[in-house]
């Protein structure tokens, strides 16, 4: 395990191979964002990886070279889960069919 220190204050940890970020490590942005998961050749990707946003809200599932795709979990900042599809291809669509909400609510639909 290795941690890396960039110069805009973003930090890595975790593996590396042939000096890229590489199989699992926690990568933590500057706009506080935090991404937990795969790595391959210095870029997102593998089956699982989680995206914890400043705010509270997560993001959960596949990405590819760098991108979410597929189907991917959101859960808000209030807690409200969604069952979301993510394609590399059209990343501005993204919609969430609500799978659960704390407050009882059975559905909803909502567009990123």
């Amino acid at each position: 395990m290795i941690k890396i220190l960039f110069s805009n204050g973003e930090f890595y940890e975790g593996n590396m191979k042939d000096g890229h970020r590489e199989l699992t490590g926690v990568m933590h942005y500057s706009n506080g964002d935090i991404f937990e998961g795969e790595w391959f050749k210095d870029k997102r990707g593998g089956k699982r990886g989680k995206i914890t946003q400043q705010n509270g809200a997560k993001f959960v599932g596949q990405f590819i070279k760098d991108q979410a795709d597929g189907n991917m979990e959101y859960e808000d900042k209030e807690g409200n889960v969604f069952q979301t599809e993510a394609d590399v291809t059209a990343a501005q669509n993204i919609t969430q069919k609500k799978l659960q909400k704390k407050t009882g609510h059975t559905s909803s639909r909502r567009t990123l």
